[in-house]
């Protein structure tokens, strides 16, 4: 008997992934229900630690309902019930990892694309050096109507920080804890037409239930253009395989509870490297990067491998190209499609 190893190796992952997030989930719901508890019966004010154990409670749940419980409905469907004209147009992954930018591509109606990362980014602007991790990243995205409309679950998972401020005192921890929550939707605009690019637009908002000093703790709202040209239906045969894109995008942070306006832009490409690598080289930009201050500039590079039509790998690295950017941050991924 002949063992297929990679449909092993893509069972195991499937198996871990979906462990972690239940276990997310579960963590969840005991936070909340110790934390109520805990309060009931007392009115007593809401301290940081107290609101910080809420919120947790909250994210914990949003990931693992996003994350987990869809992989639990799909996970009873038999894989020999696929019919053989199915199998010989088997879906292939396609995913918005692992660049700033969005792609126009949308989830098939009824598939679960699940999305994981993690990136390390090191920062050393006017004296003080900071490193920042953040895992797991996870996007959820679902199709709702043919290549039409898609909704979306995401977060930067946990941050954890040090900071060395050249005091002679080497690195210390900082800004620990959950990156917000946000949900959204991708829509189609139009497809490509001759000189006129493949349009979809999106919306999304955070929901401001990360932990305190890490999140805002408030609806931050995103609007995206996002555009994109399949260069072998623009040029000829031989840009087979590549894209060019980027998005326009706007939106509304927050600074010390003060909102403002930031944009943001991109543009990028991805190209075949092998049968089953891929590429993508990107510019992009954020700005204020922060309320009060210039733009953030960075270029990033990087690579997919597809394990099976259904599992990718991914990995990144990048550089600001500024003053008021990051040094460089790096990342790997794992993407895969239900």
């Amino acid at each position: 008997m002949t063992i297929d190893w990679v449909r092993c190796v893509s069972v195991a992952i499937v198996a871990i992934g979906t462990s972690v997030e239940l276990f997310l989930f579960g963590v969840g719901v005991y936070a909340l229900i110790s934390r109520r508890d805990k309060d009931r019966g007392r009115s007593v004010p809401c301290s940081t630690a107290q609101r910080n154990g809420k919120n947790n409670g909250m994210l914990f749940c949003a990931i693992g309902a996003a994350v987990g419980l869809p992989m639990i409905a799909h996970a009873d469907e038999p894989a020999a019930a696929i019919p053989a004209t199915a199998a010989a147009t088997e879906l292939t992954i396609s995913t918005d990892r692992p660049g700033f930018s969005d792609s126009t591509g949308l989830q098939p109606v009824g598939r679960l694309n699940i999305e994981t990362g993690y990136t390390f980014t090191y920062r050393n602007r006017d004296g003080v050096k900071t490193q920042r991790n953040n895992a797991p990243e996870v996007v959820a995205r679902v199709g709702i109507l043919e290549d039409r409309l898609e909704i979306r679950a995401l977060t930067s998972g946990y941050n954890w920080a040090r900071s060395d401020d050249g005091s002679g005192n080497g690195y210390n921890s900082s800004a620990n804890g959950w990156n917000d929550v946000a949900l959204g939707f991708k829509l189609k605009i139009t497809d490509q037409d001759a000189a006129l690019p493949r349009l979809a637009f999106e919306a999304v908002s955070t929901l401001g239930i990360g932990s305190d000093g890490v999140s805002n703790q408030i609806a931050e709202p995103t609007f995206k253009l996002l555009w994109s040209y399949d260069m072998q239906k623009l040029a000829s045969d031989k840009w087979a395989g590549v894209t060019v894109g980027g998005n326009l995008n706007v939106a509304f942070p927050t600074s010390n509870g003060d909102r403002f306006t930031q944009g943001q832009w991109s543009i990028y490409s991805t190209f075949p490297i092998a049968e089953k690598f891929g590429g993508f080289v990107e510019y992009y930009g954020i700005g204020p990067n922060s309320k009060g201050t210039d733009a953030a500039h960075y270029v990033d590079c990087g690579g997919t491998y597809l394990l099976t039509p259904r599992v990718q790998f991914d990995a990144r690295v990048g550089f600001g190209l500024n003053k008021e950017a990051d040094n460089f941050f790096t990342g790997v991924g794992v993407s895969f499609l239900w």
